[in-house]
């Protein structure tokens, strides 16, 4: 077990939080480079960590709230960012630690985080009645499916062995999985276990073929058979 010596801070992250709700920076992603991209949800900036050295570097410039709430690497080596309230599509380039705006969107997907297919397209986890694919190839997002809830909802999602994407279900008693072959979304009932907003946060893959759904406002962790639907 690390001894507290072993244990220290670092580094200096220095975005403005553009709106009083204060989630400066959401989740991280590891880019080719080794480097960890940090995720801006309400700061003014990105942020880079080198964890060769510890240092940290900011980059890009952001003036709408709800910036990227989690991040997903993809085939061609670019991080995409989520899609939320600003409903503006981006990807940072690692190589150069740039951040391109390529689609403005006319709605408002909840993009957050994101599972890449078998085929390399990006499945967004959100908060909308419908599913957003991202295809990196050209970079066009498309919607499919009618999930049936809207709100804060699916927060993440994981690739299962047998290639289709599993939503974890955050604010409701509806689970979905969709099959990236066809864009096919089947839904199931989960128990709700929270006393207010958000029963599970996301959650982990097992080895011995099991989901456990992390708890967020449950008094409870949840586990999940994935294999029962093979």
């Amino acid at each position: 077990f690390p001894s507290h010596d072993t244990i220290f801070s670092f580094g200096s992250f220095t975005g403005n939080s553009i709106v009083a709700f204060n989630q400066l920076y959401v989740e991280g992603v590891v880019a080719p480079n080794g480097k960890i991209y940090c995720m801006p949800g309400t700061s003014s900036l990105c942020q880079v960590i080198d964890p060769s050295n510890n240092s940290v570097a900011s980059f890009g410039t952001f003036a709408q709230s709800g910036n990227g709430i989690g991040g997903v690497l993809a085939p061609n080596g670019k991080i995409y960012m989520g899609i939320t309230g600003s409903g503006v599509a981006r990807f940072i380039d690692p190589a150069n630690n740039t951040v391109t705006t390529f689609a403005t969107l006319s709605f408002i997907p909840g993009g957050q985080s994101g599972t890449v297919s078998p085929g390399g397209k990006i499945y967004m986890a959100g908060t909308s009645s419908f599913g957003v694919v991202i295809d990196p190839s050209n970079n066009t997002i498309t919607s499919f499916g009618t999930f049936g809830f809207s709100g804060s909802t699916a927060t993440r999602s994981v690739l299962l062995p047998n290639g289709c994407i599993y939503y974890f279900a955050h604010t409701t008693t509806l689970a979905h999985i969709v099959d990236p072959s066809n864009n096919t979304v089947t839904s199931f009932s989960i128990p709700h276990g929270g006393t207010g907003v958000g029963s599970y946060h996301g959650g982990v893959q097992t080895l011995n073929g099991k989901l456990i759904l992390v708890p967020h406002s449950s008094t409870s962790a949840l586990s999940v058979n994935f294999r029962d639907w093979e």
